[in-house]
């Protein structure tokens, strides 16, 4: 590939719709000025995520009433500092740009978070939080802490404690013609109260159920399955929930996974009116030989071509090769039928732990999306249009595609151990054969599970890893949408112009040498004295580059003129931007064909101006304008 010396510039500077030339154009051709028809499922430009440490669980949640609302919550480990924390992100412009809203770190082992997207922009947060005052953690005298926002997850109300529980599940069953919600709150273990609202001692009983109807203001008190003797088994976590159209809840359980047996299996319970018992087993040991059951999903076609059918994916191994395996079951859980969608390469290296991921989701037409993630392979992503009889097709995610396809992720991940390690034989033993400070460790491996989902519009949304250069791992993002529609086309010629009360500047920059990609947040600021309107459009009109071509990867759409347009991400019920204030960050893909050699700042040869009282650098200009929903298609 040819390569070439120099930067483009991207700190923005908005110019006045009416200064610029009609013939001005975008990425020098790189829009079509029609609408594209496409006829494959395509893979969109990758967003990184805005993570505080390295993920180790991602949770996925679309809102039920608006495909633009998306939930993330994450699992996270900080090497740096020997802890762990769990996080919340949102998008609000189907997933091309995406802010932290919340951290929950009241310890140090703030553990296996889950969220879900509500209705009338609700969302709620769990996670289990261990007691680390006196080093290791102490889990029975930890809390369970559960969040709830009104408005899409921007803002999180004081949470509500609990007694702790390990590896926590959310559900939600709502009545669609009102604003009601009933919140399920599932987990491992629970510890009776050392925490908030218990009595001090623990609680046998493995499987746990507690439910709120008042949507995480109050909760009940745990609900227990009838066969105590069989629940008393280690290891048995809840990773997934779907609510049937009757009302009741199914809960998938990874079972055995911290006993010393080597059988680990998925178990199917229902919570109903008549209590809380098991369904089925789903029957595994007579097709693979190992069954990685943390690192599974269930998902339900509502309204599809199936509609009601169940799908749980999982990744396993048969005959020495890992495989992605796929159970359905079309009487609400009761019998399951087992197949093998994907082979993949020989079994996983001795000494990594676990066999990879599998998150599936079913779209709004029945058609069922499934991440794969082989621990000694590429995370890979697999339509099925059938109701999961074959792969239709698969596309490999991400960069590992152009590298080396048997990488093996987690065994990088873990030779780049940055918290706590025992002490090397030459080193001398702490006096009395304790080692000083907090004595656990942060584990580094990549993705123990992984739940992906698939919003309003039939988009999946899926997160896979990826290694830097410097060792460091990074979640990124991406949309996988039907290319047979249309690309939205926008009419700005009768939305109001804000473009002379605003400045855009970048606060985030991530530059990929090797594809001569940028990633770019940006926000948009009223510079002026007096309260505008708020910005929901970003129309590109010209841009700058000395190394050549530019493409923008992830726009909304295209204006009438072909035009790069991107949505700026409003919060819910906010209709003005004050002086001095700043939009959500809106995120930008650029590409630049002829840059992929560059290795510098974004800053660089840029140019600088002076607008309202302070400097700004552009390579791009813009026009940001009020969008009105009427007038596009």
């Amino acid at each position: 590939m040819r390569q070439r010396s120099g930067t483009i510039g991207l700190v923005f500077v908005l110019l006045a719709w009416t200064g610029l030339s009609a013939a001005s154009t975008v990425g020098q051709g790189a829009i079509s000025r029609k609408s594209r028809v496409r006829d494959v499922w395509e893979v969109t430009a990758a967003v990184p995520m805005p993570l505080s440490g390295t993920a180790e669980q991602v949770w996925a949640s679309a809102a039920p009433d608006d495909a633009d609302r998306l939930l993330v919550c994450t699992f996270e480990n900080d090497g740096r500092q020997a802890r762990h924390l769990s996080a919340a992100y949102v998008s609000l412009d189907g997933g091309n740009s995406w802010v932290q809203t919340l951290r929950e770190e009241h310890s140090d082992w703030v553990s296996e978070s889950s969220c879900i997207s509500g209705q009338h922009g609700k969302a709620y947060f769990a996670a289990g939080v261990s007691d680390t005052s006196r080093g290791e953690p102490r889990h029975q005298s930890g809390t369970t802490e559960v969040y709830r926002s009104l408005d899409a997850g921007l803002h999180w109300e004081t949470p509500h404690g609990l007694p702790f529980l390990d590896w926590t599940t959310l559900a939600i069953r709502n009545d669609e013609s009102s604003a009601k919600e009933d919140l399920f709150l599932f987990g491992h273990r629970i510890a009776g109260g050392m925490g908030d609202r218990g009595n001090g001692t623990w609680i046998e009983e493995v499987r746990t159920g507690l439910v709120s109807h008042d949507g995480g203001r109050s909760f009940s008190q745990p609900v227990y399955p009838p066969d105590h003797g069989e629940s008393r088994r280690t290891g048995t976590f809840p990773v997934s929930a779907v609510v049937p159209s009757d009302g009741s809840v199914l809960i998938l359980f990874a079972e055995g996974v911290d006993s010393e047996a080597t059988e680990r299996g998925l178990a199917l319970y229902r919570l109903d009116e008549n209590g809380y018992r098991k369904i089925s087993t789903i029957p595994l040991t007579t097709t693979f030989d190992h069954v990685e059951a943390l690192g599974s999903q269930m998902a339900r076609d509502r309204k599809g071509s199936h509609s009601g059918r169940l799908y749980v994916s999982f990744p396993a191994v048969r005959s020495g090769r890992a495989v992605l395996g796929l159970a359905t079951s079309d009487d609400d859980g009761r019998t399951w039928r087992t197949s093998i969608l994907l082979r993949g390469e020989e079994r996983p290296s001795a000494g990594v732990s676990g066999f990879g991921v599998a998150g599936v989701a079913v779209n709004k037409d029945g058609i069922v999306g499934i991440e794969w993630f082989p621990q000694d392979g590429c995370p890979t992503f697999v339509i099925s249009t059938d109701g999961g009889a074959s792969a239709t097709e698969s596309n490999i995610l991400g960069k590992c595609k152009d590298e080396d396809a048997s990488m093996n992720l987690e065994a990088a991940a873990a030779s780049k151990m940055t918290g706590w390690n025992a002490p090397s034989a030459e080193a001398s033993a702490p006096s009395g054969g304790h080692l000083p400070g907090f004595t656990f460790r942060v584990d580094t491996s990549v993705l123990v599970s992984l739940h992906i989902t698939a919003d309003e519009s039939g988009r999946f949304h899926v997160f896979w890893p990826e290694i830097e250069r410097d060792g460091s791992t990074m979640l990124l993002t991406a949309i996988i949408e039907n290319g047979s529609t249309t690309a939205r086309e926008f009419f700005l010629n009768k939305e109001g112009d804000v473009t002379n009360h605003c400045a855009m500047k970048v606060t985030r920059q991530l530059f990929d040498a090797s594809a001569g990609t940028f990633s770019i947040d940006a926000v948009i600021e009223n510079v002026t004295d007096v309260t505008i309107a708020y910005p929901t459009m970003i129309e590109i009109q010209e841009d700058v580059s000395d190394c050549g071509k530019v493409r923008y990867l992830n726009p909304a759409g295209v204006s009438r003129e072909g035009r790069a347009v991107f949505r700026v991400p409003a919060p819910l019920e906010v209709a003005s931007l004050r002086p001095g204030d700043s939009t959500l960050p809106v995120h930008l893909q650029v590409q630049v064909e002829g840059c992929e050699a560059s290795q510098g700042s974004l800053f660089e040869r840029s140019r600088a101006m002076t607008r309202g009282g302070k400097d700004w650098f552009y390579a791009l200009s813009a026009s940001v304008r009020v969008f009105e929903k009427n007038d596009s298609k």
